[in-house]
């Protein structure tokens, strides 16, 4: 009788020790720190960089009939590189770690290349004679461009953001072509100068790395490929002896540094 008064008097104690513990208060564990909202808001900047052309001019076909153009020569490369300056403005929306937004730029550079004679012309004389490109030339000039692109991106520091972005594009083009008779040795049957002005509409994507640089200001880097397509003109149509059918190509490459004022004011960063 003694053990079994023992063993529940052992028993009722255990369990209220064992209720005593639930009720004590526990040690919190503090919450994982989430990054301040410091990229949220409008933003304006300019940036200063380089763009390369990346162009090609494909003769499709020469004279009325339309002949053959010469294949050896029927392809010219047409690419340089050029200082280029830009605006852009955008907005960011974060939440958490990632950063959402939509971006415009507009810039400005002068990638202009001209080359001595035209892809895959013939002289007039024939396969017998030696056609002098000295006497024609082909240009391809690049001028502004703008962009209206869509961003995203992951904070690799509460400071530093890794985004990619994409959209579309716009790129202003001036394509010349020149003709000079020569006897049976040019091309040409008359003289002739053409310019051909067009704003192709096309595709881009790039990524960057974007810092926070202390108040309202970030700094970038960014690279950008765009791609404008092929366009088709025909040259000195009104002289059917001397068209020339072309097709241009139009990609670019762009890398830029850029310095941008954020609106609004910039909350305290918290430690990740």
């Amino acid at each position: 009788m003694r053990t079994l008064l023992s063993a529940c008097v052992a028993s009722l104690a255990l369990g209220m020790g064992y209720a005593l513990a639930a009720d004590l208060p526990t040690k919190a564990q503090p919450p994982a720190a989430e990054p301040a909202l410091a990229w949220d808001g409008f933003y304006v900047g300019g940036s200063v960089g380089m763009r390369i052309s990346d162009s090609d001019w494909n003769t499709t076909g020469i004279r009325a009939a339309p002949s053959a153009p010469d294949r050896v020569t029927a392809t010219g490369h047409f690419g340089n590189a050029s200082v280029r300056g830009g605006l852009y403005a955008g907005f960011n929306i974060q939440r958490g770690f990632w950063v959402y937004g939509l971006e415009g730029d507009v810039g400005s550079a002068n990638n202009t290349e001209r080359h001595l004679g035209i892809p895959g012309a013939t002289p007039l004389g024939g396969p017998a004679v030696i056609y002098d490109p000295s006497l024609d030339s082909t240009r391809i000039r690049l001028g502004w461009d703008a962009s209206i692109r869509a961003r995203v991106g992951m904070l690799m520091m509460p400071t530093v953001l890794l985004y990619a972005t994409g959209g579309a594009a716009f790129q202003d083009i001036k394509v010349s072509a020149i003709c000079n008779p020569n006897g049976t040795a040019g091309f040409c049957v008359a003289t002739h100068t053409e310019t051909v002005s067009t704003t192709r509409t096309g595709w881009t994507v790039g990524a960057g790395i974007e810092a926070l640089l202390g108040a309202n200001w970030t700094g970038r880097l960014e690279y950008r490929f765009a791609d404008f397509g092929t366009f088709n003109h025909t040259f000195f149509a009104a002289t059917p002896a001397d068209q020339v059918i072309a097709g241009i190509k139009v990609n670019t490459h762009t890398v830029a540094v850029g310095l941008a004022y954020k609106f609004g004011e910039v909350p305290v960063i918290a430690r990740f």
